[in-house]
Parts: structure tokens; C-alpha cells; sequence
């Protein structure tokens, strides 16, 4: 097998941004060597113009050739390289392992405009200083970390999430941890949550209240009722008014810009709502038979691959995600509640495929 030569985020960047420098250099210069040889005379425009399609040019094979970080890796031989600031090191591919996903925070912009960026980086154990990528949520970091862990066949850890081996990527949860005896994880009363058993499996509850989310259900909603109040009562604009400018009745345009005003109206409620149950009625996750599920979300034991607890609990499969709000539990017992959901999908997972 090849050896694959793997680009750090970095310099994959920094290879885009050099051909993009260098296609607008070569295009330059072509423009310039097609007018000199049209015209038969070089003026000082010219040697202007090709002077800085050479700069151009001269850029983007700096930005494509420069590396800040390489590694080549041979799977097949279980070994890696990293060329880094002109050295070299090597070892066995093992010592990569885990691939892991972390968070980093950093400040951007200058003065009034500087606004803190979060990222999530994918990372290996040794040389870590190298990003083998950077994406701005951990659902697309994590997918970029397991086709990584597929390639070189190394152990994994998404954010948030716990290490499994390279040939645990793809298995449901309740399959990769049979076996394993867990005690139930205690769960504070200060933490408003409970475990509630019933014939068919088990539901985790949420009683908390969390009132400071519903403010911006509360404006979103203020929000719509002032603009339906000046509408009706002509303060502004009246509707008869609004659909006259949008066009006459019955017209095409104006019903598609009616419909798209209703879809509008339709997503803020939406949100107002959603925003709402969260704020007081966080619920209950249920873990039954047929699967888990919340609200209107469900997911099938053979599709559930991890339960992550960062700023929040997610139910992580390959194509679907069960988010939990921040509201179901405190930022403290993210953890241990997320342990507990694992703990109970391993149980009823495993029963219901006996059955």
C-alpha cells in the first residue's frame, strides 16, 4: 500500500488560498505575453502587470509548497512520519492513537468587533500541536474523526464522549458495552432529574424549571404580536394595504411572497414553543424496547453509537442526533447523567435483542 502523505488543516488552507493566488498570477501573465505579442511593444503598464502576476504567482507557490505540519502514513505497516520545520520524526502508528476531538476558544477581530470563536479540533495523541482538522461544531468533527480512525484503523474519542477502538466505530452502543456491569449512577436531588422504571424499559425525567430561556421566546413572540396589532389596526401599514403593494389578488408572485410570509410567521412560533418546553418542560427521555426517543425524536438501539455529555447530552448515531436542551439538567450533572443514559441503553438494548 502507498504511503499517504496527510496535510494538517493548516496547510490544507494554505494550499487553497496559494491556488487561488496562483491561478490569478497565471492568468495575468498570460494576458500580459498575449497583449505584448498582439501589440508587438512592452510599455510600462505592461512590465507593471507582469510584475505583479510574477508576485502573484511567486505567492501562491510559496503558500503550496511551504508545510508547517505533514504526516505520512503507511497503514499497512503500522508506522507514521511527521515532517515538521524541517525534521522528521517516526514511530508506529499506535502511538497516534486516540484520535480525539477537543474544543478550543480563541478571540478574534480587533477593538469593539473582538468576539470569542469556539472550534473543535481533530487531533492525534502525539503531536497534538498539529490540527489534522478544525470545524466549528463537534457533530462535523466528529464525522471527520471517525473516517480518520476507519483509514488508519486507531482508537477514538469524540468530544465529550469516551475511547473506543477502531472496529467499535460503527457498532451500536448497547453491543459494544454487553457485558459490562455498571451500578446506577446517583443522581442528586439538587439536580431535578430521576430515573423512572416501568414495564417496558425506563424514562429519564427532567423537572427543572430554567425561567431566564424563556426570554427570548418572549420577545420572539412580542415580537409577532406588535407587527399583527400595527397591521390590523393600520398604524403602520394595514394588511388590505400590504397585499394591495405586493400585487393584485390571485396573482402568482404575490400568493408565493404570502406563502414565504406564513412560513416565516410559522418557524418564530415554532421557535417561540420549542423555546418554551424547554425553559418548562424539559420532559423525559425514554428508553424502551423499540429504542429511545424524546419528543418527537426517535432512534433504534442499532443506530445509537454514544452518548456525549459536553455543554449538553447528545444521543450520537452515524445520520441522526438526539439533543437533549441545556435545561434537562445542570452543567454539573451533564456527566453523570449522560453515564446514566448509557447505562440503561446497554440494559434494555441487550434485553430486547435477547427477546
Amino acid at each position: 500500500m502507498a504511503i499517504q502523505r496527510f496535510l494538517g488543516d493548516i496547510d490544507r488552507t494554505r494550499r487553497g488560498a496559494g491556488a487561488l493566488f496562483g491561478t490569478f498570477g497565471l492568468v495575468v501573465l498570460s494576458l500580459v505575453v498575449w497583449a505584448s505579442a498582439t501589440f508587438a511593444r512592452v510599455t510600462g503598464t505592461t512590465v507593471t502587470f507582469f510584475l505583479v502576476g510574477a508576485g502573484l504567482l511567486a505567492i501562491g507557490l510559496r503558500l503550496i509548497l511551504h508545510r508547517t505540519g505533514v504526516f505520512e502514513i503507511d497503514a499497512e505497516a503500522r508506522t507514521y512520519a511527521v515532517l515538521q520545520k524541517g525534521q522528521r520524526w517516526a514511530g508506529p502508528l499506535a502511538d497516534l492513537a486516540p484520535l480525539e476531538v477537543a474544543k478550543r476558544t480563541r478571540v478574534v477581530g480587533t477593538g469593539s468587533k473582538r468576539r470569542t470563536v469556539e472550534e473543535y479540533v481533530v487531533r492525534a495523541a502525539e503531536h497534538s500541536d498539529i490540527d489534522l482538522y478544525c470545524e466549528d461544531s463537534p457533530g462535523r468533527a466528529r464525522q471527520r474523526l471517525e473516517r480518520l480512525g476507519k483509514a488508519w484503523r486507531l482508537a477514538c474519542k469524540s468530544y465529550g464522549g469516551g475511547v473506543r477502538e477502531a472496529e467499535e466505530l460503527d457498532q451500536p452502543l448497547h453491543e459494544r458495552l454487553r457485558g459490562e456491569v455498571r451500578p446506577p449512577t446517583p443522581l442528586r436531588p439538587e439536580w431535578q432529574v430521576r430515573v423512572e422504571k416501568f414495564e417496558d424499559g425506563y424514562a429519564i425525567v427532567s423537572s427543572r424549571r430554567v425561567y431566564w430561556l424563556l426570554v427570548q421566546p418572549v420577545m420572539l413572540l412580542g415580537l409577532l404580536l406588535a407587527f399583527a396589532y400595527a397591521g390590523h389596526s393600520g398604524s403602520w401599514v394595514s394588511f388590505h394595504e400590504f397585499r394591495a403593494a405586493i400585487g393584485p389578488q390571485g396573482d402568482m408572485l404575490s400568493n408565493v411572497l404570502l406563502g414565504l410570509l406564513g412560513v416565516v410567521v410559522l418557524v418564530v412560533l415554532w421557535n417561540v414553543g420549542q423555546g418554551a418546553l424547554d425553559a418548562l418542560l424539559p420532559g423525559r427521555l425514554r428508553v424502551t424496547s423499540g429504542g429511545v426517543s424524546y419528543r418527537l425524536r426517535r432512534m433504534r438501539f442499532a443506530k445509537l453509537e454514544e452518548v456525549v455529555g459536553s455543554a449538553h447530552i447528545e444521543l450520537v448515531g452515524d445520520r441522526r442526533v438526539i439533543a437533549l436542551p441545556m435545561s434537562f439538567c445542570p452543567g454539573e450533572a451533564v456527566e453523570p447523567v449522560a453515564r446514566e443514559i448509557e447505562r440503561l441503553v446497554v440494559e434494555v438494548g441487550s434485553r430486547s435483542q435477547r427477546l
